[in-house]
Formats: structure tokens, C-alpha cells, sequence
């Protein structure tokens, strides 16, 4: 990326921040009755190892797999893509690839400053666990979509689309695969998008957990999931992800992004529990 795309994207990044921080502050002054929705339970004692679980799982068999090899690459064409996917073998670029590194990174950041934001407010005010709780929140967050998505990929190992368009030469399908070790079996699902996602979902769904339904809360979903869906366009016009790929790392991360603020609400947590004996171990939510 050039050095006039970063200052762009920093200071696109300082905009969105700042205006999501605004937003929080604003929201609160005409919202001061409104109590902290969020607890931590028992729901901790099986997030966290779980997630950490999956990680660890999908890490390994990532390991396994073998550099791909040019002979492999040059039998690969676009007659073994199916019809849906198709589209992704056409596509190869960079630019589009940066493009939804930014989109991404913007998501995140806005789910970690309203975060802090919120934190903060709510520590003034002499709510002295609810930055440990939304900060464990986060936390859980990124452990649970990595998680997914790491065992997803070692499962599946999917080639990318690159390394199907027959647009490029064998030699050039071969140099991008081997530029980044074994990446190119990583295909399913696409990793930005889940991040994507579940930072938009978790984003908007704090937001309205703490401030209610009203016009600036929709208005936070719609943008948050947009600029999350063009995260997926980009994946796809850059040529390392498949529309299917990017379909299954939307619901991923959205699921996790949902269900993390979701499991944490006091109405939830009252209604979660946790039964351990020496023989088994269950999990239970009660409606």
C-alpha cells in the first residue's frame, strides 16, 4: 500500500472513530436512566476454553498441509470451480485485496472504540465491572471468530480462487501461491469477512443493547453491515475468496458477533448454567 493510501486510511479510520464516539456520547445524554445490560457467568467457563480449543485445533491442521507445487497449479482451471463460484477465478488484485484489509480494520476498530467508549462512560458513572465485562467481551469476540475460522479452514482446505484463473500463467499462479507458504488451501471460509461481520454485528447489537432501538441504532446496523458486505465484495474482486467462501464468513461472524453481546445480557446469564460432575459436563439455557 502506498504511503498516500495509509494516510487515507488513517485518517478515514480518525472519522469513523470519532464520529462512533460522538455518536456513544450523545446517545447517553439523552439516555441517563438507562442501566448496564451486560454481566459476566458461567457462559465464560466455556467460551473461553472452546474457542481457545477450536484455535489450537484449526491452527494444526493448517500445519498439515504441503506447499502446493507447480504441477498441482497447472492442473487446476476454471472447469473445476463450480458454476456459483465461477466468478472469483476471474478476478486477481491487489488494490482490491488492500481495500478489504482497510474495510476490515475500520469494522474492528469501531467495535474496540465503542468498547472503550462505553467503558469509560460507565466507569464515571461508578459501574466499576463494566469495563472487565466489555473488555471480556471483546476479548471473547476475537478468540471465538478466530477460532471458527481457523477450523473451518484446516478442515476444508479449499484452494483460492487465484490459483484456478487461467488468466494467469502457471508461473504467476505458482509465485503468488508460494509467496505465502500454504494460504492458497485457506480459502474457506474467507477470515476477513467473519471479523468483518462479527465487529459489525457486535457493534451495532452493543449499541442497542446499552441505548435502545431508536434511529441511530439502525443507523449503525446499516452501515456497519454494508461497509461489512463490501469487505466480501472486495475478498471477491481481489481474487482470494469465493462468493460462497464469503457467504459462510458472513453468517460465521455475524453468529459469533450476535451471540457474544447476546449470552452476556443479565436475562441470559440468569437463565444460563453451567453443571459439571465427574463424569459429564453440560451447558443449559432456559426460555
Amino acid at each position: 500500500m502506498t504511503q498516500d493510501k495509509c494516510l487515507l486510511s488513517r485518517r478515514l479510520t480518525g472519522m469513523v472513530c470519532l464520529a462512533l464516539s460522538l455518536l456513544a456520547i450523545a446517545t447517553h445524554a439523552r439516555a441517563q436512566d438507562r442501566s448496564f445490560p451486560y454481566v459476566l457467568g458461567e457462559q465464560e467457563l466455556v467460551i473461553v476454553p472452546v474457542s481457545f480449543g477450536l484455535s489450537l485445533w484449526g491452527e494444526s491442521l493448517r500445519d498439515g498441509y504441503e506447499p502446493i507445487t507447480r504441477t498441482e497449479i497447472s492442473g487446476l482451471g476454471r472447469h473445476d470451480v463450480n458454476w456459483f463460484d465461477r466468478v472469483a477465478t476471474h478476478n486477481w488484485s491487489s488494490d482490491w485485496s488492500d481495500r478489504s484489509d482497510d474495510y476490515r480494520d475500520w469494522l474492528v476498530r469501531a467495535a474496540l472504540l465503542l468498547s472503550g467508549t462505553e467503558a469509560t462512560y460507565w466507569l464515571l458513572r461508578g459501574k466499576l465491572t463494566a469495563p472487565v465485562v466489555l473488555a471480556t467481551m471483546f476479548g471473547e469476540l476475537y478468540l471465538c471468530t478466530v477460532g471458527v475460522t481457523y477450523m473451518a479452514k484446516g478442515v476444508a482446505g479449499r484452494k483460492r480462487p487465484y490459483a484456478y484463473n487461467t488468466s494467469l500463467s502457471v508461473d504467476e499462479r505458482y509465485s503468488i501461491a508460494s509467496s505465502s507458504e500454504n494460504d492458497v488451501f485457506f480459502s474457506f471460509f474467507s477470515g476477513h469477512v467473519a471479523a468483518a461481520f462479527a465487529a459489525a454485528t457486535f457493534t451495532s447489537k452493543v449499541f442497542m443493547d446499552i441505548h435502545g432501538n431508536s434511529t441511530w441504532s439502525y443507523l449503525i446496523w446499516g452501515s456497519t453491515l454494508s461497509l461489512a458486505a463490501l469487505t466480501g465484495y472486495s475478498r471477491v474482486k481481489a481474487g482470494v475468496h469465493f462468493p460462497s467462501d464469503v457467504i459462510a464468513g458472513a453468517l460465521a461472524g455475524g453468529a459469533v458477533g450476535y451471540l457474544v453481546p447476546a449470552l452476556h445480557k443479565r436475562s441470559a446469564a440468569d437463565r444460563l448454567s453451567l453443571n459439571v460432575s465427574p463424569t459429564r459436563w453440560s451447558l443449559q439455557l432456559r426460555f
